[in-house]
């Protein structure tokens, strides 16, 4: 427990604490069928969670783009560059693992890599400030310890 230096009470913890109490699953699936998880959150649990200002965009577009080559990228060689296969066998031996040789090459070699990486160290930064934040239960005060 820390000292709140707003009101002075001593009713304060860590957001992660906070947000971990505050927060229940129930599973329906044995209940109801085809019911998964419920979870609850108290209101301080809700106000406790991690929130982050950060957006994946890039993680997101990167993947997407290497998705995409690596669907089409076999389609293009196979179609156009390689004479016709009749062979199904023969088709799938070539077509997969070019699939995942283009889809690792992008992933390994992709222009976006280093925004990729900055957003992922901003993110970094967020978890590891959330982390340290503490709140007071009394007065809702927040504040950020040391490590």
């Amino acid at each position: 427990m820390a000292k709140c230096k707003s009101c002075g009470g001593n009713n304060a913890k860590k957001l992660s604490i906070i947000e971990k109490e505050g927060t229940t699953t129930t599973n329906m699936g044995k209940v109801v069928l085809g019911a998964g998880n419920v979870t609850n959150k108290t209101q301080a649990a809700k106000e406790a969670a991690f929130k982050s200002e950060s957006s994946d965009t890039i993680t997101t577009l990167n993947t997407g783009i290497g998705c995409l080559l690596a669907l089409f990228g076999p389609v293009f060689i196979m179609g156009f560059l390689l004479p016709p296969i009749e062979n199904d066998l023969v088709f799938g031996l070539i077509f997969f693992p070019l699939f995942i040789l283009i889809y690792f090459l992008w992933m390994e070699k992709s222009p976006l890599k280093g925004a990729e990486e900055k957003e992922m160290t901003q993110y970094s930064k967020e978890i590891d400030k959330w982390e340290r934040t503490w709140m007071c239960l009394d007065c809702g005060h927040k504040w950020v310890g040391r490590k």
